[in-house]
């Protein structure tokens, strides 16, 4: 979800027979991953989709999907129902957003704990948080890897 340019989608089919949907609602960045995916010499394969990510994982998963990168640091909460509803059971959401305060891993892991038991699923190991980099002072963009059950 949110692929743009692809960064994530290119350096796992580089190295990984995948198969990974990389979905984008600018015609622009997909237009600019087609290009890299003839250049580049992958293992596994890339799907480009020009699409709003909501519409498409909406249509197109159910519970199918083994990973879910939202690497979308300010919007991805609202897309979270759709990620739930793509990931198998056993499936990895990797999850970006921000984050602030004195312990922005504690309130990173509520605020996504929060939020996908808002959904149909639950959580079955929050594997990794982690610091990305700082974006103001006392603010982070945060990463957590997140296996449902």
């Amino acid at each position: 979800m949110f692929t743009g340019v692809g960064p994530f989608a290119l350096h796992i089919a580089k190295w990984c027979h995948a198969s990974v949907i990389a979905i984008d609602i600018n015609p622009d960045a997909i237009s600019l991953l087609e290009e890299s995916i003839k250049l580049n010499k992958l293992l596994g394969e890339i799907t480009p989709v020009c699409a709003d990510a909501h519409d498409y994982v909406r249509n197109n998963f159910d519970k199918d999907a083994n990973r879910v990168i939202m690497n979308h640091p300010s919007g991805s909460h609202e897309f979270i129902m759709d990620a739930c509803q793509a990931l198998a059971p056993g499936g990895t959401l990797h999850f970006y957003e921000f984050a602030g305060g004195e312990d922005p891993e504690r309130a990173f892991s509520a605020r996504i704990t929060d939020l996908i038991e808002s959904t149909d699923r639950r959580i079955d190991t929050i594997s990794r948080i982690r610091r990305v980099r700082d974006s103001a002072p006392y603010e982070y963009q945060m990463v957590a890897d997140v296996r449902l059950r």
